[in-house]
Formats: structure tokens, sequence, C-alpha cells
């Protein structure tokens, strides 16, 4: 391993994410960006601090937008970090994670796991199941929903309704992290 670093304002990197030939990282100090692979990096995010996850996605027209889960909500920008706007009527709380399934985005926070429609002004709890709503890992898979807490792994299929807890044989229950693997056998 060698540091990938050069231009970042702090070294504690929290969230990474990828669109095209671009690598963001989300860091204490804001978002950065690198087009040369992590040798060298700008920063997006004037004003903007503790960014802990990032999504690549679309907006409800397609438009490519950039998303930033912080210690005070989301923030999105549509011009490549240029200028960025903090959703209002999103979660008050700090988003730890973003993901989404078709056209619903999540947020994983100290409250629990919130829910908006692209097309949708407000952000809703989505917790039915949840033993602890400090979810910091959230991900996608196949259109299942994982979500990391303090009590374990919880799985839910219908868009974040309901949760059902899935970590049978874990000894250690605090996830901090969870990562989607492609099956190689094609299970």
């Amino acid at each position: 391993w060698n540091p990938a670093n050069s231009g970042l304002a702090s070294p504690d990197v929290f969230s990474l994410a990828a669109s095209d030939s671009v690598v963001y990282a989300g860091t204490q100090g804001g978002v950065y960006a690198s087009t040369d692979h992590g040798d060298s990096w700008r920063s997006l995010s004037t004003g903007l601090s503790n960014v802990f996850s990032l999504l690549t996605t679309t907006d409800a027209s397609g438009a490519q937008i950039l998303l930033a889960g912080t210690a005070i909500g989301v923030y999105s920008t549509i011009d490549t970090g240029t200028t960025w706007s903090l959703w209002e009527n999103g979660p008050p709380l700090a988003v730890w994670s973003l993901s989404r399934i078709d056209t619903l985005l999540f947020a994983g926070t100290d409250g629990g796991v919130y829910r908006k429609g692209l097309s949708e002004d407000e952000w809703n709890p989505v917790n039915n199941g949840l033993t602890s709503l400090y979810v910091t890992p959230l991900i996608t898979i196949d259109g299942t929903l994982y979500a990391g807490t303090p009590d374990g792994i919880f799985a839910s299929t219908d868009h974040g309704l309901t949760w059902e807890d899935i970590r049978i044989g874990l000894d250690y229950t605090n996830i901090l992290a969870l990562v989607a693997v492609p099956s190689t056998t094609g299970q």
C-alpha cells in the first residue's frame, strides 16, 4: 500500500465513491475529487465538513448528482461540487451512509434509517424491526437493504418498511462496515 493523499487537507477519509473516471473522498475536511486514481486531490466542498458518506446517483430528471452525508444532514451538488445545497426536510442527524434502490434513497443515521423518494421532499423513518437506531453502514444488494447496528446486521426486502435480524452466528455484533462482493459462482 502507498499513500494516495496529495492535496487532501485531512488524512481522515470516511468514505469513497466513484463515477466514470472520478473518485470522490468524504473527509473531515469535506469532499475531494481525483481524476488520476488518487495521485492528487482537489477540494469540491467549501464549507462542508465531516462528510461521512457519499453517493453518486441521478435525480428524478435523470441528471447526475453527488450526495454527501454529513454530521448535520444530506447535501447535494449537481455541478460536480461547485455549489452544495443542504436538503431541507432531511434527516436532522448525522448521516453515516447513503444507499439507493430504484427511485428510493436511504440514509443510515444515528436515529435509524430514513427513506425518501426521488421526487418527494420529506425523509421518513423506516425502522420497524430494528433493535438499535444507530445505523452506520447501509448497503443494497440485489434490491435488499442491509443495515449494520450495534445489535448486529438487519435486512429489509420491502424497501425498509420492515427489518429482520440476520446476525445468526455472529459473536460480535457491533457492525461498523458492510461491503458487497460479487459472487463468482452465480449464487
